[in-house]
């Protein structure tokens, strides 16, 4: 009888040792995934946040473009001006000389 309680005890110890081995590789495993839940969450944050700085960039490239495009019209209206003011004095000059 001594010999049938040992053993049980052995068994009974061998089945809690699994028990705790399971529990643990459990445990393990849902660490893991928690883990990997939050690199994704970090990756999709990354990504989120490289949208908004391309999309940011996008828009400065475009008001950097429609200051080049502003600049340029003003330099083309100035010139035209001063062409303008140009003819004008010619013509001036053309209509003292005359006189």
């Amino acid at each position: 009888m001594k010999e049938e309680e040992e053993k049980r005890d052995r068994e009974n110890e061998e089945e809690d040792t699994e028990d705790t081995e399971e529990a643990e590789e459990e445990e393990e495993d849902t660490e893991n995934i928690e883990e990997a839940e939050e690199e994704e969450e970090e990756a999709e944050e990354d990504r989120e946040e490289a949208e908004e700085e391309a999309e940011e960039d996008a828009e400065e490239a475009k008001e950097k473009e429609e200051v080049e495009e502003d600049v340029e019209e003003t330099e083309e209206e100035e010139e035209e001006e001063e062409e303008e003011e140009e003819e004008e004095e010619e013509e001036e000059r053309k209509g003292k000389e005359q006189v």
